[in-house]
This record gives C-alpha cells, structure tokens and sequence, in this order.
C-alpha cells in the first residue's frame, strides 16, 4: 500500500493589519507566478517551494495508514516575515490528519516581502492525504509541470568522469519522485559497459530535482536525459 500527500494550493490575501482600512482579495484556485510575486509577503522560492517544502516535512500518521484514513485537510493560516501565526483546520478529517496538517504549515519559516512585521497574508493550503494501492499510476508521463534540475549543463560537465575514447550520446531514463530523488535509473540503449555505467554513476550522483507538478500537486513523473560524451 502506499500513501502519498498531495498538495494544492488557494490563498487569500489579506492587507496590512496596521491600515486603517483592510481590503480582502479572494482566489478560488492557485495564484499564477505574477500575481504571487505581487503578493507583500510570500514563501521563499514561490508556491513550486512552498509545495516542495511541504512534501518533504509531511509524514502520513502511521495510525492513519493502518486504518487507511484519507482525505483533504484545509489550513488557513497568517503568513508575515516572521513566520506563520494563527495555523488552523477548516476542512477537517480526522484528528490524526489534522493535526499533521497544522504542524507541517506552521514549520514554514522562509517567508520574504514588507519589512513591516504587521504586514500578513492569508493563505489557505488543502493537504490531500491518499493511499493507492497501485503506485505505478502515481508516476505521470506528461504531468502539466515536468521535473527539472538548475544547472544540470554545469553538472554534467564538472562531474562527468571518462578516460575512454568513444564518442556517443547515452540515453539514461528515470522516475523524479515527488520529493525530487531519483528513483529507476537505467540506461535506455546501451552503448559500451564503461560508458553506461558512468552515465548511472552520474545521473545517481545528481542532487533532488525540482519534482513534476499537475494539477497544484507535487507528482512522481518519468524524465529521459542524454549524456555526452566527446
């Protein structure tokens, strides 16, 4: 059985405190990178690090698991320079998922904008906890988002180790689960021993990726690179 957490997000954006008068700006589905950055205070790296985050420091209660409890929890939350302040459920499911849900949100810490610490904004994050039983149809082909690495050219060129003489392109394929490790990793077409083996040495020794997104949901996705050597 595998569970998973998937992440979507809807935020509202609340004024500063400290005006006199606060006016309330309401989205009913995720903000688009512009109108994000538009925001006075905003998580470090976007909604893409937020999501990132969350999938990383969430963990499915056990006791949950066992009694295959599932659903999606809604925390609503204040969010300023200092940190997260006054996390809360509004969609509950149960008090193991809840509870879960309201701990991961307020670990979130690396939030940027005004400098006033009375400057908040309110998001709204929807935890979707779900177990599967197949978790092959949980690794996409064509997810909305594909999974990337910055700087993978700069990588492959400090890191690439070969003293051979051929030349050739190897054709290394692989599952980017949803907190970016590199899972399945395997050469396509195989080439020459010393060639295939060095390209999995260097596709495995990769840092995590920035994982596929579909649908506001941090997803396992397959991804195919070339190597070359020359």
């Amino acid at each position: 059985m595998l569970y998973v957490l998937l992440l979507c997000f809807f935020m509202m954006c609340l004024s500063p405190r400290a005006m006199a008068q606060e006016t309330v700006r309401e989205q009913t589905g995720s903000l688009r990178s512009s109108e994000f950055e538009e925001l006075p205070v905003k998580y470090r790296g976007g909604e893409e690090g937020m999501m990132q985050f969350i999938g990383r420091n969430a963990s499915y209660p056990q006791l949950a698991r066992d009694n295959k409890i599932q659903g999606v929890v809604k925390v609503r939350f204040l969010a300023s320079v200092l940190g997260v302040h006054s996390a809360f459920v509004v969609q509950s499911v149960h008090p193991l998922l809840d509870e879960e849900a309201v701990r991961v949100v307020r670990l979130l810490k690396d939030w940027v904008g005004s400098a006033n610490c009375a400057t908040r904004v309110w998001y709204t994050i929807p935890l979707n906890f779900r177990c599967c039983d197949n978790a092959k149809s949980l690794i996409y082909t064509n997810p909305e988002y594909m999974p990337y690495m910055q700087g993978f050219d700069r990588f492959v060129e400090k890191n690439l180790s070969y003293k051979g003489s051929l030349k050739c392109s190897v054709k290394v394929s692989f599952v980017v689960d949803s907190s970016g490790s590199l899972n399945d990793i395997c050469v396509e077409d195989q080439v020459d021993p010393e060639v295939d083996a060095e390209a999995i040495r260097l596709v495995s020794s990769m840092p995590r990726w920035t994982p596929a997104v579909d649908h506001g949901a941090l997803v396992s996705a397959y991804f195919t690179v070339r190597i070359d050597f020359n």
